[in-house]
């Protein structure tokens, strides 16, 4: 489900019934009374509108007392069933938005997450009770720049990138684990239960989006988006050594360094002077080929501050162009009345990352391509020989 192309290519109807959602008319018994009497809502039976009426005024009880003016029901097109009198019908979905929440875990690490959707689809049985299926899936509208870059939406949800196409999508869903305390729960309001336990179960929700559960395996630890953390400016780091090595002779191949290169007898051979004029050539290779920058790899700046590279699917000028991108496309989606747009947050500390205008190479890159470039001038000293006797 995605919010905004629901929006952008739903059919005349579907469009008609947003305008009532987002007056707000969607979140009142009678509208939904009148939608449940046509079978427009995803199993609930016609003839159990009335039933099905009752148990949604609890349930806004008991939304109204846990979120207040926090929370939505959402109604999804689905054009595989057209099962109503009028040939609509809809999945009905509780959603619920968090403006802010710090997330924690037991090793006291915490990280903010800011305008997180959180979706739950609804489903209702004869016997009158209102339950929802264990795919709880959340969306994000701010992301921080480190949560763009590493395509993080929350601890216990796949990562998914940021790419016009999926921004807000409701996909995918969270990891609630095996037999844990959310998974009962779900199981024990499908089977039936009263207004205090779909209280209780909502205050847990509540505290599962707030806890990464280390223990539970995390699809991607916060720590992950704080890569400064417990770092020190000189500090040795991990760097996906394949990929990169494998890109940076490529990029040595295509661009050649000048011929003025300096050379020191060393071992008995001549090698390459790590000095200026060569690291200031390498130096620009990388800034031309962000690409080399692997979300491992970090360029130290001296004494001043470290800089961080995105990952090799994104550079420091992406999150601008993506912001222009979706204001011409005008992506967005509404909720409770209110418009809401996507933003990517670049803090102070972000722009003097996007500065790449000084910072040192680590050691054993200049190591690699000083022996790359070696390589290349040895060979073609000896393809240049033998064409010479030729």
């Amino acid at each position: 489900m995605n919010l905004h192309k629901s929006l952008r290519d739903g059919s005349e109807r579907y469009k008609k019934l947003y305008e009532d959602y987002v007056k707000g008319e969607t979140r009142k018994t009678e509208y939904i009374y009148n939608m449940a009497k046509k079978g427009n809502i995803y199993s609930v039976p016609f003839e159990d509108a009335e039933i099905f009426a009752e148990a949604v005024d609890d349930l806004i009880d008991v939304l109204n007392g846990v979120y207040k003016d926090r929370w939505e029901f959402y109604f999804q097109e689905n054009s595989y069933l057209a099962s109503g009198k009028d040939g609509n019908c809809y999945f009905m979905y509780v959603a619920v938005h968090y403006p802010e929440i710090k997330i924690t875990n037991e090793f006291m690490d915490e990280h903010l997450i800011r305008d997180m959707y959180v979706f739950l689809n609804m489903r209702f049985k004869e016997t009158g009770n209102i339950y929802f299926q264990n795919t709880i899936k959340p969306t994000r509208a701010t992301v921080s720049f480190e949560e763009y870059a590493m395509s993080y939406i929350h601890s216990h949800s796949p990562a998914r990138g940021y790419d016009t196409d999926k921004i807000f999508l409701v996909e995918p869903y969270f990891c609630l684990g095996e037999n844990t305390e959310m998974v009962r729960m779900l199981k024990r309001l499908e089977s039936g239960s009263d207004n205090d336990y779909m209280e209780l179960f909502f205050h847990t929700l509540n505290s599962y989006v707030e806890w990464e559960s280390t223990e539970g395996v995390p699809h991607m630890t916060m720590h992950k988006l704080l890569p400064k953390k417990g770092l020190h400016d000189g500090d040795s780091t991990t760097m996906a050594y394949g990929y990169f090595w494998e890109e940076m002779q490529k990029i040595i191949a295509r661009n050649p360094p000048p011929p003025k290169l300096n050379f020191v007898f060393q071992d008995g051979h001549y090698r390459l002077s790590a000095d200026n004029l060569f690291k200031d050539y390498l130096k620009t290779l990388m800034k031309q080929n962000l690409s080399l920058c692997h979300h491992n790899l970090y360029i130290l700046d001296g004494e001043r501050k470290r800089r961080w590279f995105a990952n090799v699917t994104q550079n420091f000028s992406d999150p601008i162009k993506k912001m222009e991108l979706v204001k011409q496309k005008d992506i967005h989606f509404w909720f409770r009345g209110k418009r809401v747009d996507f933003n990517i947050i670049i803090s102070d500390s972000n722009k003097d990352e996007l500065e790449l205008t000084h910072f040192e190479i680590k050691e054993e890159v200049l190591d690699y391509a000083k022996a790359r470039i070696e390589e290349n001038i040895f060979f073609k000293g000896i393809i240049k020989r033998n064409e010479s006797k030729i």
